[in-house]
């Protein structure tokens, strides 16, 4: 699965079910779970509490009631809700670490999160509540409850969109609610999906606002009757980074037969701004953040990062999947590039859930988003335009005499020094605004 596909099912309601192979993973590694309930091992989170009580063991006939219990415990999220396509990503995720057969759920808990989706039923997930430590606790605690017919959801479209308590809203999609069992709460809640909807529907967005900068920069260039010498591809080889590279040669080809260029081919300007011939510079460092992003992203997406990798047993059967279980109706996503484990299926304690992975990238991209996009295209641009509208006199293509100590064009700096003092300021007040948000 990637991310074009989680967008395609949050933002464009895709339709999804779950692979066949997915099913004989999940058949198995429940089989194992269901051992190990009925036995006498202690085995964490599937016969003993959470946490500080994992010495406490819980007696079988209470294992499905400690499930419930976790849900509703957890389920302690506040604010705003999120939006439906973060939650609908969330889900279909989740559905996706489910359905790679090493947590020891039963299908049909994987299935219901499809049949949520399929039938436009979204949890009402509030916003404030996870900090990426044990994973996205309470907002995938909120997700759950729906599945048991508890908490809130949206139904509906348009202005028939309505929120309801969680038993209406699967009556309302002709679904029944779940009656959780050993391990299964546990599962449902121990992950990075909240985390990972937001940071990969907001990095389709950047990627996107990518590609308009570049759009705009070309724009502007055009506008103010610059060059493109600057974007020439051997200037870029020498300096190879791959952001820079691909954002010159997207400028490179938007520009390219351009009437408004031949009109002043030959004028003596001997370069442009620094907010027009440095823009590959510029926006190729944000593309080379997002890149990297993007792949830690996508690792995210297709790794198993429940509970059965955390503090509790992980299943390793007969076969690990290494890419996607879940299947779009209209294109298969999931292969058959095994990883072959012991025949005996074996439990390990880890402690996969964090979110650091992907709280770092989603933390360097924002930040060199907002540096780089908003303090060099907005600032820069903004404050180097205003002062050489100031100095210069596109009529007689000279700079004017008031901004110059003497009239000996050509030694005096000008106005240059200003230009990027307003620029220093324009970026304190930029971090004023962040430091608020």
């Amino acid at each position: 699965m990637n991310l074009e596909d989680v967008a395609g099912v949050a933002r464009g309601g895709a339709q999804v079910a779950l692979a066949g192979e997915a099913l004989d993973r999940m058949r198995v590694s429940r089989a194992t779970v269901e051992r190990l309930a009925a036995g006498d091992e202690p085995v964490y989170a599937v016969n003993t509490g959470f946490g500080y009580l994992s010495n406490a063991r819980i007696p079988h006939g209470d294992l499905a009631q400690l499930q419930q219990n976790l849900l509703r415990s957890h389920a302690c999220g506040v604010g705003e809700p999120l939006a439906d396509e973060t939650v609908r990503a969330m889900m279909l995720i989740r559905a996706n670490v489910l359905a790679k057969g090493l947590s020891g759920i039963r299908p049909v808990i994987a299935e219901r999160l499809c049949d949520l989706l399929n039938r436009g039923v979204t949890p009402v997930v509030p916003s404030r509540g996870s900090v990426g430590a044990s994973g996205d606790l309470a907002p995938l605690a909120h997700m759950g409850l729906v599945l048991i017919g508890e908490g809130e959801a949206e139904v509906g479209t348009g202005s028939e969109r309505r929120r309801l308590p969680g038993a209406e809203a699967l009556r309302a999609a002709g679904l029944e609610a779940l009656h959780l069992e050993a391990k299964e709460g546990i599962s449902l809640v121990n992950g990075t999906q909240a985390m990972l909807s937001l940071a990969t529907l907001a990095l389709l967005d950047l990627e996107d606002l990518c590609e308009a900068a570049d759009a705009a920069c070309a724009l502007s260039l055009d506008a103010l009757r610059g060059t493109p010498r600057a974007y020439d591809p051997r200037i870029h080889e020498a300096r190879p980074h791959p952001g820079q590279q691909a954002s010159a040669a997207l400028l490179s080809a938007l520009l390219e037969g351009s009437e408004i260029r031949l009109t002043h081919a030959t004028c003596p300007r001997v370069q442009d701004a620094y907010s027009l011939r440095c823009a590959p510079q510029v926006h190729g460092a944000v593309r080379d953040a997002l890149t990297e992003a993007r792949r830690v992203f996508l690792i995210e997406l297709n790794a198993a990062t429940c509970v059965a990798f955390t503090s509790s047993p992980c299943m390793l059967s007969a076969i690990v999947p290494t890419t996607s279980a879940i299947t779009r109706y209209s294109t298969c996503m999931t292969h058959t590039s095994p990883i072959h484990a012991p025949a005996t299926p074996h439990t390990f304690a880890a402690g996969y859930v964090f979110g650091v992975p992907l709280g770092n990238l989603g933390w360097f991209a924002s930040l060199l988003m907002a540096v780089a996009t908003g303090f060099m295209a907005f600032f820069a641009a903004t404050f180097c335009a205003i002062v050489f509208i100031l100095i210069y006199n596109s009529a007689t293509h000279r700079v004017l005499d008031f901004a110059l100590s003497y009239r000996r064009v050509g030694l005096p700096i000008g106005l240059v020094v200003m230009a990027i003092a307003l620029c220093t300021l324009g970026s304190l007040w930029l971090r004023r605004i962040l430091r608020r948000r």
